[in-house]
């Protein structure tokens, strides 16, 4: 199975049919998406924006590997939010950065992941040093920790 049958597979599961999908990518016609799943093609220029628009992995919908879904734990129905019977499309910073990292390697997603830690930290302490700067005392909530 290539491109277009995985395509087939994330309409089938969340229930789409073929119009949904042109609906909700840009660019992409009845008769191209037709085509693509009917041959089984192996890519398509609108593979990012199908795996964003569908919820699911690009790296998987392009070759069969790892997770399907973006969010496995999500329930295939609820990725997004549904409008006039099929999920309107977002596409912006947020979900590209997302499909992006999910391309990656799983070790580089755990650098990835370790160096923005690191750099959240470093920003709290940045911000925590500014505040005691300013003599402004920081009292937590109670029953949060220190």
């Amino acid at each position: 199975m290539n491109l277009g049958g995985r395509i087939k597979l994330c309409l089938d599961a969340k229930g789409w049919t073929q119009a949904d999908l042109v609906k909700s990518v840009d660019g992409l016609d009845r008769a191209n998406l037709s085509a693509l799943i009917r041959r089984d093609a192996k890519r398509s220029a609108f593979a990012f924006q199908i795996a964003t628009v569908l919820g699911c992995r690009l790296e998987w919908l392009l070759s069969g590997t790892g997770p399907q879904w973006v969010d496995e734990s999500a329930n295939v129905k609820s990725i997004q939010a549904v409008s006039n019977g099929f999920a309107e499309p977002k596409i912006d910073g947020h979900a590209k950065l997302l499909a992006l990292f999910n391309e990656l390697p799983y070790g580089e997603q755990q650098n990835v992941l370790s160096y923005v830690e690191v750099r959240k930290q470093a920003c709290d302490q940045l911000f925590q040093d500014i505040l005691k700067l300013r003599g402004v005392e920081i009292v937590p909530a109670r029953g949060a920790k220190p």
